[in-house]
This record gives structure tokens, sequence and C-alpha cells, in this order.
């Protein structure tokens, strides 16, 4: 019956895509082309975009990272 510790196999839920999806850190660090460290630092002071801790993953939406960017000043 599936993986140990799984109550129910995987393949009886279908697959079914997210229009905004959540991102991982490394992932959203990646989107905005800077390092997890930076990404991490400027949540730490406030600065960075919304992340929200869902089962002790910290997740950015795809919709937070492009509303934070449009917020930066242009340099």
């Amino acid at each position: 019956m599936g993986e140990p510790g799984r109550l129910w196999p995987m393949k009886e839920f279908p697959h079914i895509p997210i229009p905004n999806p959540p991102l991982l850190l490394d992932e959203a660090a990646a989107a905005l082309r800077m390092s997890p460290q930076t990404l991490r630092d400027l949540r730490d002071r406030g600065k960075g975009p919304k992340a929200r801790i869902i089962a002790g993953k910290l997740l950015y939406r795809v919709n937070d990272l492009d509303e934070w960017l449009e917020q930066q000043p242009p340099s």
C-alpha cells in the first residue's frame, strides 16, 4: 500500500495544477536571481516578499514575489 507511513496510495489522487504555486525558499530565491541567504536576510528584516510557514516549510507565492518586485524602487 504505497510508501511506509502513508495512509493511502498517492496514485489515487489526480495531479491538479495550482495556478499560483507555492515555492520553497531556494526556488523563490532562484526566481528572484538572488541567493537563498539574501532572501532569508530580507525576510528576517521584514523587507522581503510575503512568505508563509506551512507544515514547517517556508513558502512563497509567485504572485507575492511579483508584487514585491513591483514595489522596489528602480535603480
